[in-house]
């Protein structure tokens, strides 16, 4: 059964094409010629009007670049408004060079209609143009077209495939709809309006030209047989969910180093792999399916909540061209476990919040700031080291992280309010370089047992602001117990001078000796497993501010050779 064509929409448009008709056709005479009605308007354009008898017409149907009339030849400018609709047995139709213009609903109906061919200099399609044609399935609008109304292949059972030019501008969202067969379109037109293509639910591959600068909103919402989709590096913007509810897509490859995807453009996706060439990467909100992201030498940045709740992602590997993690870019991504940066220098607010399960963190060696909530409720967190880098560690960084080891190089010059709350850490050392630290900073800390600072004069804080248990022993340099021992908070630690020790390269697990034993101790804390005695500054043979695989090598050098 047919569908009845919407009378609700497009009712202005089709009364201008109309009142555009009756301009046109106003003192016309009528002409007859090889069948076809043709009509001159009062400009002096020709243009097709009908057939002579509708009734009896079967076969190709051929427009013809000029026609005579009155033994004088003129150029045939455009089809009318409705001049073919619903002659059934029109087979094919060909239009030659010259023609500029097909009317509303000029071929509609034709269900017989296997084939067209349509002119270069054609620029204009009205609405209905191809609606009903049962037996189109593949249509070419050339690339001179600058406008297709609405509804242009509305209702065409057996359209399979459609190409659209590089100058066309879609008016409407129902060009393509109740096509049940269409599985190719071919895009090379520069912008796709909001919902132009969405729930074309047999709509497979879609291939987009290098001119397709724009994808507007919900372009493609709920094409569910799409697989996979290519966007050239000539798309700058996609718009909010064009690709949401296409509940088959797996692959997305982004080429462009300028495009722009809105946040919520994959939801209710199958995404699984994803290649990105983007600046600054963006668009890939709640893709839960999510495992590989690939980047593109191009990408510099990774955007405001890019990968928010992949809760699919495990790993991450930064390649060394990303400077910057954005805002909530990684947020509840609640598989993840590792993330690598090579030459990060600032994760940004709530990058990381609630990574549940993220166990190991590399940071770049230029990193310098973390800022607030960034590791918050990173509940999984093992034992970090930070680079020398590193200057400020803002609010909540690490709060309920329950980080368990970390070690602060000197450099570091600023701890945000409640920077370490509640984390599982048993030792800190804090840097002689710090000179700012905020409230709350280590309250609920409830196992620190060992805090090591590196003042002369103490830092005052007001009341016990920066811890909430004095359970722990505080280490402070030589001759400054008193000082200690009078200023608030640290008076209610129990203080002791920091032990003065030689520290022997090489003996990691501190006994005095450089054996194979410190090799493994060197090896368990690379992979996050340290013992419970574990000395950094000897692990750190080569002073570089990491303990790494070169400094199990020099460990093992130190063993053959007998010593340093």
């Amino acid at each position: 059964m047919k569908r009845i064509l919407p009378n609700t929409c497009g009712r202005l448009a089709s009364i201008l094409m109309l009142l555009f008709g009756m301009l046109l056709s106003a003192s016309a005479e009528t002409y007859y010629v090889n069948g076809i009605e043709y009509g001159m308007d009062k400009d002096g354009n020709v243009y097709v009007y009908g057939l002579q008898n509708k009734s009896e017409f079967t076969g190709p149907l051929h427009i013809p670049a000029t026609v005579t009339l009155n033994g004088v030849d003129y150029p045939v400018a455009y089809i009318e408004d409705e001049a073919f609709k619903n002659v059934e047995r029109i087979e094919s139709v060909t239009i030659e060079e010259g023609l500029w213009a097909i009317g509303g609903g000029a071929f509609q109906g034709c269900s017989g209609l296997r084939s067209v061919s349509l002119p270069s200099t054609l620029t204009t399609m009205f609405n209905y143009v191809f609606s009903n044609c049962d037996g189109l399935t593949s249509v070419t609008i050339p690339d001179n077209v600058t406008t297709m109304g609405d509804y242009t292949f509305y209702n065409c059972d057996n359209l399979e495939e459609v190409t659209l030019g590089v100058n066309l501008v879609l008016k409407g969202q129902y060009n393509f709809q109740y096509c049940p067969k269409l599985h190719t379109l071919n895009i090379n037109c520069k912008t796709l309006p909001d919902w132009a293509c969405r729930e074309l639910t047999s709509l497979m591959h879609v291939n987009f030209g290098p001119e397709v600068e724009t994808i507007g909103s919900r372009c493609f919402n709920g094409c569910t047989l799409l697989e996979e989709i290519v966007l050239p590096a000539s798309v700058k913007s996609v718009g909010d969910n064009a690709f949401r509810a296409c509940t088959a897509l797996k692959s997305v490859k982004v080429m462009g180093s300028q495009t722009v995807i809105a946040d919520k453009n994959f939801l209710e996706t199958a995404l699984e792999t994803v290649y990105t060439n983007q600046e600054t990467v963006t668009g890939f909100v709640s893709c839960t399916n999510l495992t590989t992201v690939t980047f593109g030498d191009d990408a510099r940045k990774i955007g405001k909540n890019a990968f928010w709740k992949c809760s699919g992602l495990v790993n991450i590997d930064l390649p060394s061209q990303i400077t910057s993690i954005g805002y909530s870019s990684f947020q509840s991504c609640t598989a993840l476990e590792t993330i690598t940066m090579k030459s990060v220098t600032y994760i940004d607010a709530y990058a990381f919040f609630k990574c549940s399960n993220l166990v190991q963190v590399k940071f770049s060696d230029n990193l310098e700031t973390i800022y607030e909530s960034a590791f918050e409720y990173c509940t999984s967190l093992g034992y970090l080291t930070f680079p020398k880098s590193l200057r400020k560690v803002k609010d909540y960084a690490f709060r309920n992280s329950e980080l368990r080891g970390a070690i602060f190089q000197e450099g570091v010059t600023t701890f945000g309010a409640a920077a370490l709350n509640s984390s599982q850490l048993e030792e800190l050392e804090l840097p002689s370089t710090v000179t700012s630290i905020g409230n709350s900073f280590m309250m609920g800390n409830q196992g620190l047992k060992k805090l090591t600072v590196h003042w002369t004069t103490p830092p005052e804080g007001s009341n016990r602001n920066w811890f909430g248990y004095y359970d722990a022993t505080l280490y402070v340099p030589e001759g400054s117990e008193e000082n200690y021992k009078n200023t608030i908070p640290w008076k209610y630690f129990t203080i002791e001078t920091i032990p003065s020790t030689t520290v022997i390269k090489g003996d990691a697990n501190g006994d005095g000796t450089v054996d194979v034993a410190d090799v493994v101790a060197i090896v368990n804390y690379i992979l996050e497993k340290p013992g419970e005695s574990f000395v950094f500054e000897a692990a750190d043979i080569n002073r570089d501010g990491t303990v790494d695989v070169s400094d199990v090598v020099s460990t093992v050098n130190i063993i053959l050779k007998g010593g340093e």
